[in-house]
């Protein structure tokens, strides 16, 4: 099998295949598409490794329906294989170092979440980012408020739009 690893990176994804402990391929592209002639369903089969980050989990169900093995590197441990130890980042060495551990078997594997498990996930970011917001809303409000002389009795951030309906602000206050 094939031993293969991207770097995902913002701009750019960086691949690097590995046979026999030398670079056998390597490129850089803008999208995981632009490698379909290598790694599309139509390629010889590959191990291939990526480090776990925002889009890893799309990534791999992509290669996986491609017909890889895909594994996902545990991010807190990638220093051990190489990765990132260089005076500057370099995506393309950093492909490099994940390759060769694939062809020696020694990933740090991280937790693959299910597709319902990162549903869950992205649920609850939603909803912790809104929490946040509306409790930063109220602190905002609050804060300018008193800067004009006008205070709010206390209250929890559900019930803040009452109690801000409630007040006996001047009318250049709504608004």
């Amino acid at each position: 099998m094939r031993s293969v690893a991207l770097d995902l990176g913002g701009h750019e994804i960086s691949f690097c295949e590995v046979a026999g402990g030398a670079v056998v391929t390597r490129r850089t592209v803008r999208s995981l598409d632009s490698l379909q002639d290598i790694l599309g369903p139509l390629s010889s089969p590959a191990r291939v490794a990526i480090e776990a980050c925002r889009e890893a989990w799309a990534v791999h169900d992509k290669l996986r329906d491609w017909g890889h093995d895909v594994v996902v590197v545990d991010t807190t441990r990638a220093r051990q294989l190489g990765i990132g130890q260089h005076s500057r980042k370099n995506d393309r060495l950093d492909a490099e170092a994940l390759a060769r551990a694939v062809e020696r078997a020694g990933i740090p594997l991280a937790h693959v979440l299910s597709p319902h498990q990162r549903a869950i996930r992205h649920q609850l970011a939603v909803r912790r980012a809104l929490v946040e917001t509306w409790a930063q809303v109220v602190t905002t409000v609050r804060g300018i408020l008193r800067a004009c002389g006008h205070k709010l009795a206390t209250c929890t951030t559900e019930g803040f739009v009452t109690v801000l309906s409630a007040a006996a602000l001047p009318a250049a206050m709504h608004g």
